[in-house]
């Protein structure tokens, strides 16, 4: 529409300055050839269009200018019929009409145009024939010109109709195309989807491995994935960052998988060599993780290597501290352990609510992030509903 627009608003304008030009030196023309009736007639033609010009400038409304414009020029060409000389050429004008009309007028309002052409060419002819004196050419001239003008009309209004033709079948060849591109849009959308959830439940299950082997279910890794989104919500991180912790996070223990199964589902208290054998599945994790180039991966690796650093640098397996601690790392550290307390494990019963605050509170700027720990347990409720709508 846009570009229909712009084509018809340049040819309104080409006309415009084709009448600007050819007006005047019309008049003057005609002044020398001492024919004052036509002289009359392009002066005041060339002060209309000036006047029309000046509107269309200021306004710009094409459909009303175009008209303007044709009104003038049926009566500017149709005056050469009385005005005109049977020696002269200036009928011959009067076959442009059409032309003008094809160019700058819309399809909608071609044919009353066209019509309007040719009952005044036949209205000529009959004044011709009651022999009124107001034509000033015989009928034999004006015959020819009805002949020739019905001739320009139909090929004019053909070429303008097949013009038409085109723009609808070029229309509805773009709206299929947008609709095959919209189909094509939509499916390629359902695959990324399909795509995602599968690379989704590929990294929980993974995250599961380790839970596997120490005998707890994933259930664990779901809900740390769930709690860390929560978590980076509430510390102000877009919903695409908190949505890649939620994917992320259960892989936090994906090194449990090098440990062996003596320690990982050991009873009692561990030793102090187990402990330290222990640890290492940060370092496996990390390690297993590493060297990729996707931010997804790299998240995973910082969660996996950091998730037991503590804000006092007491942590492992690099004893780092506060901020050096990745933020991913120092959120699902809290995630984590929240979980662990609060579910039963084979070396410890359910923490209620009351000792896990408890817990957090003590250990807030020790082991965790004192912003991070205060907005959980500001939240703490959240939480626990995440966990019971969740159970293993």
């Amino acid at each position: 529409m846009k570009n229909n627009f712009a084509i018809r608003k340049r040819q309104v304008e080409s006309i415009l300055y084709l009448m600007i030009t050819f007006l005047p030196l019309s008049s003057i023309a005609n002044y020398f050839h001492n024919r004052i009736e036509f002289t009359y007639l392009y002066t005041i033609s060339s002060i209309i269009t000036l006047y029309i010009f000046y509107k269309y400038k200021k306004k710009k409304h094409i459909s009303k200018i175009a008209k303007q414009i044709l009104i003038l020029l049926y009566i500017i060409f149709f005056s050469f019929l009385i005005l005109g000389d049977q020696r002269s050429f200036d009928i011959f004008w009067v076959l442009t009409l059409p032309l003008i009309v094809v160019t700058i007028e819309n399809y909608k309002n071609l044919k009353k145009w066209l019509y309007l052409f040719l009952f005044l060419l036949i209205l000529s002819l009959v004044l011709s024939y009651l022999d009124l004196e107001i034509i000033s050419y015989d009928s034999f001239a004006l015959w020819s010109l009805l002949w020739a003008g019905i001739f320009i009309s139909y090929m004019s209004y053909d070429y303008k109709r097949n013009q038409n033709d085109l723009k609808k079948q070029i229309k509805e060849y773009q709206n299929n195309l947008e609709k095959k591109v919209e189909k094509a849009t939509e499916k390629i959308l359902d695959l990324n989807t399909d795509l995602e959830e599968t690379q989704k439940e590929i990294i929980q299950r993974l995250g599961t491995l380790g839970e596997y082997r120490s005998n707890e279910t994933g259930a664990h890794v779901y809900r740390v994935g769930l709690y860390s989104k929560k978590l980076a919500l509430l510390a102000g991180l877009d919903e695409h960052t908190a949505e890649q912790l939620n994917l992320t996070a259960p892989l936090h223990d994906i090194g449990k998988v090098g440990i062996e199964d003596s320690i990982l589902n050991k009873a009692g208290k561990l030793t102090n060599q187990e402990f330290t054998i222990m640890k290492a599945h940060s370092k496996i994790g990390a390690a297993i993780l590493s060297n990729s180039k996707k931010p997804l991966i790299q998240m995973a690796c910082e969660i996996a290597g950091g998730h037991h650093e503590k804000w006092d640098g007491s942590g492992y397996p690099r004893g780092l501290k506060k901020e050096e601690i990745p933020l991913s790392a120092r959120i699902v550290a809290i995630a984590d352990v929240f979980d662990a307390l609060f579910s039963k494990r084979v070396y410890k019963e359910k923490w209620n609510l009351t000792e896990i605050e408890n817990f957090f509170k003590e250990n807030s700027s020790f082991h965790f992030d004192p912003k991070l720990c205060d907005l959980f347990l500001q939240n703490i409720d959240q939480f626990r509903n995440i966990y019971n709508e969740n159970p293993n």
